[in-house]
């Protein structure tokens, strides 16, 4: 179970009310795990989830992690 959820049915609550409240949809791009790219076509979107997102985009890269960005906003 993903840490920042209760449980799966608190996620998908949880991403309905953002999507249904602020009227966005989510986008959905590859990253890069270990050594190999996992572009958006290769995760798996739970049925459920599917209507919530706008597109998944398996084109775009930028091997920059998150910490990075953090990093060099200091």
């Amino acid at each position: 179970m993903p840490k920042y959820y209760a449980s799966k049915e608190d996620m998908i609550k949880q991403l309905r009310e953002f999507h249904d409240g602020d009227k966005c949809d989510f986008v959905v791009v590859g990253r890069l795990i270990g050594d190999r790219w996992a572009s958006a076509g290769d995760l798996e979107v739970p049925e459920e989830l599917a209507p919530l997102f706008a597109k998944r985009i398996a084109s775009f890269r930028k091997d920059i992690s998150s910490t990075e960005i953090r990093a060099k906003q200091k």
